[in-house]
């Protein structure tokens, strides 16, 4: 019974100092020289019903972002956006072309490259890329970092290169053999080697 009355009084105190503004406060600190930099490989011109049910008609812009994490421990990018050579040869997206229609789309600006040299960096620079899922706009630059530890999702893979019907998509498309070899897939061009 004292025990429970002891953390009922420390729990009401706790409240009271809170309320106070007299709790002391937490957080993280970032290792000194941790930066984030956030980049954008062109836009995309999608209806909106693309990306959420029920919108009202109508096509809007939206950034392709990638991202870099400037870390003492070694540099992370996070997505790698457009396949650069949208810049130059838009039907490489197939029939999804028409989502790269703007010319702010793909001028040589937002090539990833370019974007790294805004912030002294280079592709071997990166030691780690992420990539969130392999649509053409978050993973299309892979193939830009081959002494990158490339960190994916084992069915995301199995989803770009293997899809069950009704899933195929936007995919990078024969992604190990030809663009990341390091992978060590069982694949060549896109289809499963027999064993």
């Amino acid at each position: 019974m004292k025990s429970r009355f002891k953390t009922l009084l420390l729990g009401l105190a706790a409240a009271a100092c809170a309320s106070l503004g007299w709790s002391p406060a937490v957080r993280a600190e970032s290792p000194p020289g941790m930066k984030l930099y956030v980049f954008s490989s062109g836009w995309l011109d999608i209806d909106k019903s693309a990306l959420q049910t029920g919108a009202s008609p109508g096509k809007f812009m939206i950034p392709v972002g990638f991202f870099v994490i400037h870390h003492p421990k070694g540099n992370v990018m996070f997505d790698t956006g457009n396949n650069d050579r949208v810049i130059t040869d838009p039907t490489y997206w197939g029939p999804n072309a028409a989502l790269l229609d703007k010319p702010e789309s793909r001028s040589p600006d937002v090539s990833t490259i370019k974007q790294l040299e805004k912030i002294g960096m280079k592709p071997s620079d990166i030691n780690y890329v992420v990539v969130g899922h392999m649509h053409l706009d978050h993973a299309g630059n892979i193939s830009r970092f081959p002494t990158a530890t490339l960190v994916y999702q084992r069915d995301e893979i199995i989803n770009a290169l293997w899809p069950k019907p009704g899933y195929a998509g936007a995919y990078v498309s024969a992604i190990c053999c030809r663009c990341a070899p390091r992978l060590a897939c069982r694949c060549r061009a896109g289809r499963r080697r027999s064993s």
